[in-house]
């Protein structure tokens, strides 16, 4: 029966790729979004393996918390559908008979010291919902999170290839074939819905601000996703929003007038953020980035992480969070480059950092400043890229951890190396690059 289940989906999801518009982004042949949804199921296949095989503790895997916790939610249906409906919709949740499904859930009250919400929630319930269609069958909830994991990469590329058409093929491999963002939006886990939210939120934006036949349709699609995004992970909600703002009011600017604007939104967001405890006292920021790296520490220690780093200690004030923001940045951004680390995660994350480092050595020495200095999305790449790298090595202090975590925002610093990237400077400045590519052609 799973076979079977899984089989039929997989061949009614490749059909809609085929046929429906959304999948196609200016002359791009549709067997590359065919062959991006292939890769990631085989690298859902891989990760549902390591899980099963090399980690024994099933409560503590990831990609099966919220599946597991969601056949808790699922079994009430038989027992009491109108318990199912009522956890599915919100509905009446201090009902004293509920509590015999939220005493056997791990992670249905479990919560992030940074988020604003329960975001463990809203997977768990949609966990639930694949539940009607796969039986209990696990991969079928794969295929599913392949499947939003893909629609959210595609509508990155389709946003970005419609002000950089001619990058096309580069833009494909920044969103589409990075090994870390294929591997981890391929689990049952928060990561494909983060880039479902987040990339169909951007698409919306994108149409609203510079399509002005789609404006207000489009700009309420927009607020809707980016709701749906802090439902699922408040972090990166909280992080990108005075990106939005600065794309928003300053989309017309260029060049070095619009980096002042967009820098000066985004320093004036920060101070708001580490004195929003004056408004609110149980919102305090820089304590809640303290707090959050103590849990991490504690918990690492506790799992005996074998990829620990000693991380500076965090104070709640701004004098330690500069002084340790070197270290955050060199965890994030070098760190996972080692030779030291057997595990396979580590090496393949080191070998992409390795990759990722010669492009941007490549844009250092070809970039055109006029050219990719032009458009708010570099920016909107550029700091959301800085500001998540920044709280992820402030807590993090395992480098497994921040592996998985930094590739929440992989793709866009690849976007921004690709904007920066311009061919025909590279050939100017290095001549001999052209003669080689005439003898070869």
């Amino acid at each position: 029966m799973g076979i079977f289940l899984t089989v039929l989906y997989t061949f009614i999801l490749f059909f809609i790729i085929q046929k429906s518009k959304f999948f196609s982004a200016g002359n791009l042949d549709k067997r590359f979004f065919h062959f991006a949804f292939l890769l990631k199921l085989f690298a859902g296949a891989a990760i549902w393996h390591i899980y099963e095989y090399h980690y024994h503790s099933r409560e503590t895997s990831d990609i099966f918390r919220y599946y597991d916790d969601a056949g808790v939610v699922y079994s009430s249906l038989k027992s009491n559908p109108r318990h199912f409906f009522e956890i599915l919709f919100n509905v009446n949740m201090h009902d004293p008979e509920l509590l015999r499904y939220f005493s056997v859930m791990g992670n249905w009250n479990r919560q992030d010291h940074f988020s604003l919400f329960n975001d463990n929630q809203f997977v768990i319930r949609l966990n639930a919902i694949i539940y009607l269609f796969s039986f209990g069958h696990y991969a079928v909830h794969v295929l599913f999170f392949n499947f939003l994991g893909l629609i959210g990469l595609t509508a990155i590329y389709k946003t970005m290839m419609n002000h950089f058409p001619e990058k096309k093929l580069e833009m494909y491999a920044a969103v589409f074939l990075l090994p870390s963002v294929l591997f981890w939006t391929s689990g049952v886990l928060k990561d494909p819905l983060i880039f479902l939210c987040l990339g169909l939120a951007l698409y919306h934006f994108d149409r609203g601000v510079y399509h002005s036949a789609h404006k207000g349709k489009s700009l309420l699609f927009f607020a809707f996703f980016l709701l749906m995004l802090m439902l699922v992970k408040s972090q990166v909600f909280i992080v990108l929003l005075p990106a939005w703002a600065a794309c928003y009011f300053f989309r017309k600017s260029r060049g070095m007038k619009l980096f002042a604007r967009f820098s000066a939104t985004c320093i004036i967001y920060f101070i708001l953020l580490v004195n929003f405890q004056y408004i609110f006292p149980s919102k305090n920021f820089l304590q809640t980035l303290t707090d959050k790296q103590q849990d991490f520490k504690r918990l690492a220690y506790e799992a005996k992480a074998g990829s620990y780093l000693e991380l500076y200690p965090l104070k709640p004030d701004l004098e330690s969070f500069f002084h340790n923001l070197p270290q955050a940045y060199r965890n994030t951004f070098i760190r996972p480059v080692s030779i030291t680390n057997s595990s396979p995660l580590i090496m393949l994350s080191s070998a992409e950092s390795l990759l990722l480092l010669a492009l941007a050595l490549i844009c250092l020495l070809s970039f055109d400043r006029k050219k990719f200095m032009a458009h708010p999305y570099f920016f909107f790449a550029v700091y959301y890229v800085l500001f998540l790298y920044a709280l992820i090595g402030l807590v993090t202090p395992v480098l497994g951890a921040i592996v998985r975590y930094r590739a929440q925002a992989l793709p866009f610093l690849a976007l921004a190396l690709v904007m920066m990237y311009d061919k025909d400077t590279f050939v100017m400045r290095f001549p001999f690059i052209k003669n080689i590519i005439s003898r070869n052609s």
